[in-house]
């Protein structure tokens, strides 16, 4: 079995777990895992302007690399940070929608945003970042493609204050938005990437499900998972998806050491 994981910041975790795994041994030599890490410096830029499409030189590496190493499949963590774009700061005048995932809270004092509108809001920033992404491996790569989505929010305000990573000014100035609000912008996002990619390859491109183990009892990201900024999961989180992602293929690591996944 050899999967192709390639994607930008959501990747690393997969890849911290996977080095540690390798370390440790835990590893099933039937297992090859090969990555590539888009937003290193090799691979950029990424992306033309006017219009903006993945450049001809990142295509012509990705049909490469695909042809060289002959993946059984790929596992696509492209982007993933559209909808803290969007979620992670406190709007100026706040706002909220209901949605068609269940029962969810209303802010109180909220101005009602229609649903179809912020949809077509994240569709518009998907599309032309992880969408781009999604229909290049699609149309360079005939076997099946797991689009990878980011992790659930984290809920602790606190936890983002004090680990603001890139939007460290920006959480300072504006705030941080209500955890429930950002939990319903990830559920429609990870909804618009199932039609991402069910419009990229019916059947063969599909957004892969994320492990129970890795949400609290609310939907969002469990504390042992977090990192230290406000969006990605650290390497324990990683393990637990790479795990997931191998128990598809029927391949379960039963042995202690692969739960010896150091802290970030």
């Amino acid at each position: 079995m050899k999967l192709f994981g390639a994607g930008h910041s959501h990747l690393s975790a997969l890849f911290r777990a996977h080095q540690l795994m390798l370390r440790n041994d835990s590893l099933p030599p039937e297992l090859e895992t090969f990555f590539m890490r888009l937003a290193h410096d090799s691979n950029q830029p990424n992306f033309t302007r006017n219009p903006r499409q993945i450049t001809p030189e990142l295509k012509r590496k990705i049909a490469f690399v695909l042809e060289r190493e002959a993946p059984d499949e790929v596992v696509l963590a492209a982007m993933g940070n559209e909808y803290n774009s969007i979620a992670l700061l406190q709007h100026p005048e706040p706002f909220d929608f209901e949605t068609p995932f269940g029962p969810e809270a209303r802010l109180l004092g909220a101005a009602p945003i229609p649903y179809s509108a912020i949809r077509r809001f994240v569709e518009d920033r998907a599309q032309i970042n992880v969408g781009l992404f999604i229909d290049t491996f699609a149309d360079t790569f005939g076997g099946p493609i797991r689009v990878l989505p980011p992790p659930p929010p984290n809920p602790s305000e606190a936890h983002i204050r004090a680990y603001p990573g890139s939007f460290s000014e920006r959480v300072t100035e504006h705030g941080v938005s209500p955890a429930p609000l950002r939990l319903k912008i990830w559920r429609l996002y990870v909804d618009v990437l199932r039609q991402l990619a069910e419009a990229a390859a019916p059947g063969r491109v599909a957004v892969a499900d994320l492990p129970a183990t890795i949400f609290d009892n609310n939907g969002f990201l469990a504390g042992e998972y977090w990192h230290s900024d406000p969006t990605h999961g650290n390497a324990a989180y990683g393990h637990e998806v790479y795990l997931h992602l191998l128990a598809r293929h029927g391949i379960t690591l039963a042995d202690a050491r692969t739960r010896e996944v150091a802290e970030d």
